[in-house]
């Protein structure tokens, strides 16, 4: 039995087995991450690429937020769903920046004045 093993790419002594095979934590960390990524680049894609209330458009997945208008199941970018999960999941929403999801939420009142404004 095998209780500690040295990572070749990380170099590290941290792990578990998974499916009778030994997994680095970082590595597994890092595929998580390119998975997350990979199924928001889709999304975006499959939601039109652009924001539907500013007609934003970049390559910075960042920027885009699914915004919920039905009954929300899961967060999108959460654990292992199939695609086609993912897909019901994005039925129910609009592609947004971050700007305009924020806007959504948080609607400025015509009657409101905004704060001092700080610097840095």
């Amino acid at each position: 039995m095998v209780t500690e093993f040295l990572c070749v790419k990380h170099g590290s002594s941290g792990g578990y087995m998974l499916n009778g095979v030994l997994r680095c934590k970082i590595c597994r960390a890092e595929a998580v991450s390119r998975r997350r990524r990979a199924i928001k680049r889709k999304a975006v894609s499959y939601k039109g690429g652009k924001c539907v209330d500013c007609g934003l458009i970049t390559d910075h997945m960042s920027v885009y937020d699914f915004h919920h208008e039905g009954g929300k199941d899961f967060r999108i970018s959460a654990g292992s769903r199939s695609w086609d999960a993912v897909v019901a999941e994005l039925d129910k929403c609009v592609l947004l920046c971050a700007n305009c999801h924020r806007i959504r939420h948080h609607p400025v009142k015509i009657d409101e004045k905004p704060g001092p404004a700080t610097t840095v």
